[in-house]
């Protein structure tokens, strides 16, 4: 049976690569950020990727810290991981809630990891890995506190970004997925519209697996962690905020998450916009910065980010 997923990158990634070309014509550069575009680093699999990288201009002023946790003139650092359901999607895609963040003060890496054609899941998270630590190892050349770093993951990116998230807390999570962590210590995620699960018996659960996990889906030893309720992988995660909207279809995804990590006393908080509104989409907090609703979404995350992070587990 062929690859749905192959299918779809194959078919849609020129429609992707017109998309990031027209935003990249209308686009108007920001007095606030400087950014550093396609900056490279190689995968453990020695496959060349890059990463995008934004910064506030005047960083002396922004990165001059509140609390005495911070470094005076260290920027807090995100790490953002895009969407686009693992088969197509670029880091420019996300170039203006980037700046956005750089804007209010954060140093921030957009990374690339191989789309499915070219990986499969374990792989993608090994690209990561490969990623944050590249990322680590730029703090210091661009301002970055390295006790502050937060990540945002964005539709499956979400995905990605958990067990990248959870291989840093849990060895037993590493040896499951077979893979060493990244050396950064992240305090705090973001889900934007998480593509969390994938064994679900729907349309993603009935796709996703063999292009992910090829024949170790048949392993139940592995696949067990592969359910982001068990209570290893949760236990594994920094402080969550998740967002969501009535729009967005991958909502229930969101709700289902959010009540599992309540239901096992992690923190985290949920950000959820419930009103009947056609621009409130899948992913809207990210891919549409600029809406009165993003921005009230970005407020809160931004207030409650450091704090939230900050109490968890080191």
């Amino acid at each position: 049976m062929p690859s749905v997923l192959k299918w779809m990158s194959r078919h849609n990634r020129k429609d992707m690569e017109q998309r990031i070309q027209a935003m990249e014509e209308k686009h108007t550069n920001r007095d606030d950020v400087l950014s550093v575009f396609d900056v490279p680093y190689v995968s453990d699999e020695g496959v060349r990727l890059t990463m995008d990288i934004y910064r506030p201009a005047d960083m002396e002023t922004q990165g001059r810290g509140s609390r005495p946790d911070q470094k005076p003139g260290l920027l807090p650092v995100i790490l953002v991981v895009h969407g686009g359901g693992l088969f197509v999607g670029h880091p420019r895609m996300e170039r203006e809630v980037c700046e956005y963040l750089a804007s209010r003060g954060f140093l921030v890496f957009a990374l690339s990891y191989r789309l499915i054609t070219e990986a499969d899941g374990i792989g993608e998270l090994s690209d990561l890995t490969a990623g944050f630590n590249h990322a680590g190892s730029l703090l210091a050349s661009y301002g970055g506190d390295p006790d502050r770093i937060y990540l945002v993951g964005e539709s499956a990116g979400a995905w990605l970004s958990l067990y990248t998230a959870a291989m840093t807390r849990s060895e037993r999570i590493r040896r499951a997925i077979g893979l060493k962590a990244a050396s950064i210590r992240i305090r705090g995620i973001v889900f934007v519209s998480g593509m969390f699960y994938t064994g679900k018996k729907d349309v993603i659960g009935l796709i996703y697996p063999r292009d992910l996990f090829g024949d170790r889906r048949k392993d139940p030893d592995f696949m067990q962690y592969m359910d982001p309720e068990n209570e290893k992988v949760i236990k594994s995660l920094p402080p969550v905020v998740l967002t969501s909207s009535r729009a967005d279809y991958l909502r229930k995804y969101t709700l289902s998450y959010a009540r599992a990590l309540k239901k096992a006393g992690h923190k985290c908080r949920l950000i959820y916009f419930p009103q009947e509104d056609k621009e409130l989409v899948h992913a809207f907090v990210t891919l549409k910065p600029d809406l009165p609703e993003s921005r009230e979404a970005w407020e809160k995350i931004i207030r409650m980010i450091k704090p939230v992070a900050d109490k968890g587990k080191p």
